[in-house]
């Protein structure tokens, strides 16, 4: 006997899709946790702002540039006559500023 190999929804003979039931359990689990993940998302966002905040206007300046605006780094280090890797080393050491603030803010340990 050859099985073919079928994609999308598969189809009963009846012609009824065959779907996954979940239990109200299992829903109401995935719920609560995703309803605790969002919160905790939401709370780092709100740490972030604030350690943002902290930070001297050149930094926040830099970091805008460099992933709001989405300009390279070479041409940000041309443009400010430093060089690429320079500006990588400060980029790293912000956000690992930026992530120690937010750790301590949230209430857990820095990483």
């Amino acid at each position: 006997m050859r099985r073919r190999l079928l994609r999308g929804p598969q189809l009963h003979p009846r012609g009824v899709a065959d779907r996954l039931r979940f239990g109200e359990g299992l829903l109401e689990t995935l719920s609560k946790e995703r309803t605790a993940a969002l919160k905790q998302r939401d709370d780092r966002v709100a740490a972030l702002q604030e350690c943002l905040k902290k930070l001297d206007q050149g930094e926040r300046d830099l970091l805008q540039r460099a992933y709001v605006d989405e300009e390279s780094i070479r041409e940000l280090a041309r443009r400010d006559g430093q060089a690429a890797q320079t500006l990588y080393n400060r980029l790293n050491l912000l956000r690992k500023r930026l992530l120690m603030c937010v750790d301590l803010r949230v209430g857990g340990e820095p990483a």
